[in-house]
């Protein structure tokens, strides 16, 4: 996140950020207003009604925008994207995401089957795809060998 803040300051356009850093332009538009580096009088009065309880619905009727376009101004309110200390919802989206458990899938395997093949506990399992824990070699190439896949296919 401080890479898309500095490219911004630097005077890139969103567009060339969200090139370089790999997002859509929406995320790194949203990123950069929730971090306070896009501002204006309009990207003010918006902040202030959603901190005022409105809808985005009721602040396009307000400012006579269609609501797409709110939605597209309106600062992330669920954490920090790609946060340190994400939320519930962004490790579900990380472990759904993670190459063990999109592999895992692939061979139709739940979290207990595949530990009970490697050896582990479920728990094992879930911190390895949440990211929140590595698989030591070892049992980074018993994961491989049973989900059919090479070991940096894992990483």
């Amino acid at each position: 996140m401080n890479k898309i803040i500095q490219l911004c300051k630097s005077g890139q356009s969103i567009k060339a950020i969200a090139r370089e850093v790999g997002l859509s332009e929406y995320k790194v538009r949203k990123i950069l207003i929730s971090e306070g580096v896009i501002t204006s009088d309009y990207q003010a009065k918006i902040n202030q009604l959603a901190a005022d309880g409105k809808s985005a619905a009721e602040i396009a009727e307000i400012l006579g925008a269609s609501e797409k376009s709110i939605i597209q101004r309106l600062p992330y309110t669920k954490g920090q994207y790609n946060a340190d200390t994400p939320s519930k919802n962004a490790l579900a989206i990380r472990r759904y995401r993670s190459p063990i458990a999109v592999n895992r899938r692939l061979q139709g395997l739940s979290q207990a089957a595949l530990a009970e093949l490697v050896g582990v506990y479920q728990k094992d399992i879930s911190l390895w795809e949440s990211g929140e824990r590595k698989p030591s070699a070892s049992n980074l190439k018993k994961l491989a060998e049973i989900l059919k896949c090479k070991m940096e296919d894992l990483i």
